[in-house]
């Protein structure tokens, strides 16, 4: 039936009998999962609260418009499904024809001629979608609600594709010759200016999966918020991502993210994963095989093509709704080599890889080829940046002692795998960034090291005086590093790691910025907001008793 093997679930499994009522049968798709029980009870759970709930759009408006998505992507299967649901629902097969065959001139209502029009726009060419095609059809008489389910109904058609063709499945019905509907593809994105709706209902506070949310990504994303029309549907999601991103790889995988100290086998299931839901046309058997010869179970395969689902949803949602993705997907599929560990993979970093100077080059090599000694060494050269880059993010000394062995422990046993892209002082510096990241993120209360440069609000500093010529003759040496170290130390973390790694570690700014993951402008943001906080807080130290104007912050980097 699909690529996949399948056992036999029980008769009275509750998903299937609630399949079996709103579609008549159960659909290949969902046998396919049977190896995980589990995961087709979420799944049903999503199709209830989007499909299957008759709320804003009724049952036929949202079958029409699954139709005509299926249609568009050339999807067999879900033409074949679809196409049956509205013959149950006694719309004559000639009339189904004559829509897809070209809705525009099929005498529909405006009202569903638009949402046809802006789901297929939305589900073919999501990041062309702007802020009128949400508000015009408002404007027009359809309600927001009508509008987010639109968007909810799009979305669960591409997760719906995504997982027939990561299965492999047959059409549950013959296969039927449909007309190829026609959209127009614009290249440029959208400039969004979102969220285009408006969102309501429960408080962060008193909604529960906000604060699971909190606790495995240290922050609300949007995408959530946005939806809050709708907040049983955020629970669908929500409750489908516990079942799905289980450990930091999975969630690594679904943020488009390299997992720290990745393996082959991690690199393998991203790019699996990544290409299933940007690049689905060329998916193909050979793709599963590829993850069988490199000892992936069925049951994992399972999973990562419900996370590439998921994640083609979310991002789905994202350009529906007007939010920018808080994870996405990278859109260049790499395959990992045996023994090659790359922590700095982000996309955006601009560290050089040619004609790199690396003064640990000679003793990294002596490590390598089995001089243990060696690595002591390195351990003296590196131990002060690392220990400040830990104690910069955790904001604690005897939790920044204890990671600081995790991270030359990692270093030790990974070192074989450094091919010397970066500088080895970054290397270590991206290990040491990780280990407390992820300490940071198995705490209860997690400050967020991930927010988009963008997307802050923007710091202003209240007192920036001018400070005497001399500050040093009000302070002593010991006195200022003392001052400076304190108040360094009161700053937000992800302002903290960028000063201590450029402004005293000295770092290069590509360095710095591909040791934290973050692009040059992100790096640049935080570290001009950051001396402006810092500068904040010695003011009133040294400001002088002059009405000076202030003297001015340096934006160099």
């Amino acid at each position: 039936m699909g690529y996949l093997g399948e056992i036999e679930l029980e008769p009275s499994f509750q998903p299937f009998a609630a399949l079996r009522e709103q579609f008549g049968m159960v659909p290949h798709v969902f046998r396919a999962q049977t190896l995980l029980p589990g995961m087709i009870e979420v799944e049903v759970k999503l199709l209830s609260a989007i499909l299957f709930y008759e709320g804003a759009l009724s049952r036929l408006q949202k079958e029409f418009l699954m139709l005509m998505l299926a249609s568009a992507q050339r999807n067999e299967v879900w033409v074949a499904i679809h196409f049956q649901m509205l013959r149950l629902l006694a719309v004559p097969e000639s009339r189904l024809d004559q829509i897809m065959a070209g809705f525009q001139e099929a005498n529909l209502s405006s009202a569903n001629a638009a949402l046809i029009t802006f789901a297929l726009k939305l589900g073919i060419n999501g990041e062309s979608v702007l802020k009128e095609d949400v508000t015009g059809p408002v404007a027009q008489g359809l309600t927001e609600e009508s509008m987010l389910e639109a968007i909810l109904i799009t979305a669960l058609a591409n997760f719906l594709a995504t997982l027939s063709i990561g299965l492999g499945v047959s059409p549950d019905f013959a296969p039927r010759q449909f007309p190829r509907v026609e959209v127009i593809r614009i290249q440029a994105p959208g400039q969004l200016t979102g969220p285009f709706l408006l969102a309501s209902g429960h408080s962060p506070d008193d909604f529960a999966p906000f604060g699971w949310l909190r606790e495995q990504f240290g922050f609300v994303p949007d995408v959530f918020r946005s939806q809050m029309l709708r907040p049983d549907v955020v629970e669908s999601e929500v409750e489908f991502m516990r079942t799905v991103l289980t450990g930091p790889v999975k969630q690594c995988i679904f943020r488009g993210e390299r997992p720290p100290l990745p393996s082959v086998e991690d690199g393998a299931l991203l790019d699996f994963v990544a290409k299933l839901a940007e690049q689905p046309a060329a998916f193909g058997r050979e793709d599963i095989e590829s993850m069988r010869s490199q000892r992936f179970s069925d049951e994992q395969i399972l999973e990562a093509v419900a996370t590439a689902a998921l994640s083609r949803f979310l991002r789905t949602v994202e350009c529906g709704v007007g939010v920018a993705p808080d994870f996405p997907l990278r859109r260049n599929f790499r395959s990992f080599e045996p023994k090659k560990v790359h922590l700095s993979g982000s996309d955006n970093r601009h560290t050089a890889t040619t004609l790199l100077v690396d003064p640990d080059a000679e003793w990294v090599a002596r490590v390598q080829g089995g001089d243990l000694n060696a690595f002591e060494e390195l351990m003296n050269r590196h131990s002060q940046r690392v220990y400040r880059t830990l104690i910069g993010l955790l904001g604690n000394a005897e939790d920044a002692r204890d990671a600081m062995q995790d991270t030359f422990l990692k270093a030790f046993q990974h070192l074989d795998g450094f091919e010397g892209r970066a500088k080895f002082s970054t290397w270590m510096v991206s290990i040491a960034s990780n280990t407390a990241i992820q300490r940071l993120r198995e705490r209860k209360s997690v400050e967020s090291l991930d927010d988009d440069f963008e997307s802050e609000e923007g710091f202003r500093p209240r007192q920036v005086q001018a400070w005497t010529d001399d500050p040093e003759q009000l302070y002593s040496q010991t006195e200022m590093r003392s001052l400076i170290e304190s108040s360094v130390m009161k700053l937000p973390a992800k302002y903290r790691v960028v000063l201590m790694l450029r402004d005293i570690d000295q770092l290069p700014v590509e360095d710095a910025a591909a040791a934290l993951s973050l692009s040059l402008p992100a790096f640049k943001a935080r570290l001009l907001r950051g001396r402006l906080m810092l500068r904040e807080a010695l003011a009133p130290h040294f400001a002088a008793r002059s009405g000076s104007g202030a003297k001015g912050v340096s934006t160099h980097d």
